[in-house]
């Protein structure tokens, strides 16, 4: 039987616990979500399994794959690159992205500029550049169709600057499709192009160094990608719409899934989250 003391101080770590959580977690304003810490494997972040849905950090800060996620549905994204000696990211190199049904796509990056955008039955956008200035990017996108073999170049020209809001604005008129970035207000604030608005729940020291700099990066670098989509849509037939949306599926889910999984933030044993990690995607050009 436990002491009167004991019992003082369980039910004020309780209170404390509680107070914590409802800090972290509970809304603020009308447009944001609660979120709990129960989430499909168990209590977070000791209770991780190959469940739980979220954003994970790699702590071996010597391993290529850098940041993984996993939305409510199964979907899952793996990023790799190189990170600093303080852990922070130094570049991304590549973003792959696995369905529930298993099915994988990615998108490649150079300098921080998308180059290749692979959809799950193979079909390509690889993306060379001529002119990069401040004002204007320019060049060619190789098109592969991977039902019918063929191969198509399409010259582009994009505007670095424009807004995410006109891109998403355009893509929905010609796909049907929407477009969705991720940005950081402060230290822990998410929002997303639109007025909805999430606190994140942060379970890892390394928020700072990674998630800002990746999130930051990652706006850049859909933004581009989705203009050069833009570009192409403009410029294709409809008989071969498809083929580009198909190419630039990676696109969509990612961005879809990293709105969702930034909710939660945290260090992970990445060979309990995934079971299976994937090495990173290779471009073949057919």
């Amino acid at each position: 039987m436990p002491s009167r003391p004991m019992l003082k101080s369980a039910g004020y770590e309780w209170l404390s616990g509680l107070l914590i959580y409802s800090l972290l977690i509970a809304p603020f304003g009308c447009a944001l979500p609660t979120f709990g810490l129960l989430d499909g494997g168990g209590l977070l972040p000791g209770g991780a399994s190959t469940s739980t849905s979220g954003l994970f950090i790699n702590p071996d800060t010597q391993a290529d794959l850098m940041i993984a996620g996993r939305g409510a549905s199964g979907d899952a994204f793996f990023v790799f690159g190189t990170r600093k000696a303080s852990g922070a990211i130094d570049e991304i190199d590549s973003i792959l992205v696995r369905g529930a049904d298993g099915a994988e796509s990615f998108i490649a990056f150079e300098s921080g500029r998308p180059t290749h955008a692979r959809g799950p039955d193979g079909s390509y956008a690889n993306v060379v550049y001529e002119t990069v200035s401040a004002t204007s990017l320019s060049g060619t996108v190789e098109l592969f169709d991977a039902s019918s073999g063929q191969q198509q170049l399409f010259p582009f020209e994009i505007d670095p600057a424009q807004t995410v809001d006109q891109i998403a604005a355009l893509i929905r008129q010609a796909s049907g499709r929407d477009f969705s970035t991720t940005e950081i207000e402060g230290s822990q604030i998410v929002t997303k192009n639109g007025t909805e608005q999430v606190r994140i729940t942060v379970f890892s020291p390394l928020y700072s160094l990674v998630v800002v700099p990746f999130i930051a990066a990652i706006g850049a670098m859909t933004v581009i990608l989705g203009q050069v989509l833009v570009a192409m849509l403009e410029l294709v037939t409809a008989t071969i719409e498809a083929v580009v949306l198909v190419a630039f599926t990676p696109l969509f889910v990612f961005a879809e899934l990293l709105s969702e999984v930034s909710f939660r933030v945290r260090l992970s044993d990445f060979d309990i989250v995934f079971g299976f990690l994937p090495p990173p995607p290779v471009i073949v050009l057919t």
